[in-house]
């Protein structure tokens, strides 16, 4: 039997979905039978306890859940590259997903942390406080060094023909070499340490 709850949870337009989990009762799957349902995150705590009731998991109307109620994730959507362990506590995960919410950023730019061998929480923290740089539009590093060399006043005052001798190739692979940066698809992800 497998629920979608998808329609069943309500999101304030405060709240925007994060990631979608498929939650599965682990005793019911080695028992051969699938109890499980799509649930999106963040939600609220009674749409996390009814989910876990629907698929048949719950301590008898005890509210402190546990890994010991018996279920697992078995699926994760979501444009993020997060390991998501199956055992994961789903109310700690949905705490994690209203952060990440709460936030109101491209994913590609926690992505960016990520991939930079920051935790999730660091991750978190870092694009709270902005440090990141965001080249929107950005094909390469070319492109990247481009912006960057004209921003600092290099070419202020310098003639045009002259502009066209610099080597923004080198100059790319200098900053890709010293620096911390992510490709979306959107443009290039500058991590600020």
């Amino acid at each position: 039997m497998t629920v979608n709850l998808k329609k069943a949870t309500t999101q304030t337009q405060e709240t925007k979905k994060f990631m979608s989990v498929f939650l599965t009762n682990l005793t019911q799957y080695n028992s051969g039978n699938l109890v499980s349902l799509w649930l999106d995150l963040p939600t609220t705590t009674k749409t996390l306890k009814f989910a876990l009731e629907k698929i048949g998991c719950g301590n008898n109307g005890d509210t402190s859940f546990s890994v010991n109620d018996e279920y697992f994730i078995t699926d994760v959507d979501m444009d993020l590259n997060l390991e998501i362990p199956e055992f994961t506590n789903i109310f700690a995960l949905n705490r994690v997903a209203e952060k990440i919410a709460d936030l109101n950023i491209d994913p590609d730019i926690l992505n960016a942390f990520l991939e930079n061998g920051y935790t999730v929480q660091e991750s978190i923290e870092k694009a709270e406080n902005g440090e990141y740089r965001y080249y929107y539009g950005c094909d390469d590093m070319e492109d990247v060094a481009e912006i960057i060399a004209e921003e600092s006043g290099i070419f202020d005052g310098v003639p045009e023909t002259f502009r066209m001798y610099f080597d923004f190739k080198a100059y790319a692979r200098d900053l890709e070499i010293e620096g911390c940066f992510y490709e979306s698809d959107h443009g290039i992800i500058e991590v600020i340490k």
